[in-house]
């Protein structure tokens, strides 16, 4: 059974920073590609949540390329 891994939007580059002291990925990015659609954003009471998996997909689908 997949538990998706899902963290406040403001705390995921903070996460990712974690892993990757270098990244570019920041908050940022990563509002403007749940605006656009690109990850999913869930509202949950007062906080959007995302999927870090998910972003991890996008960007692992993007290098691909």
């Amino acid at each position: 059974m997949y538990i998706p891994k899902l963290r406040k939007q403001e705390n995921i580059a903070k996460d990712i920073k974690k892993t990757d002291k270098n990244t570019a990925i920041t908050g940022y990015l990563i509002e403007k590609l749940a605006k656009e659609g690109k990850i999913t954003k869930i509202k949950y009471g007062n906080a959007w949540l995302i999927n870090i998996d998910e972003i991890a997909d996008f960007f692992n689908k993007r290098r691909k390329k």
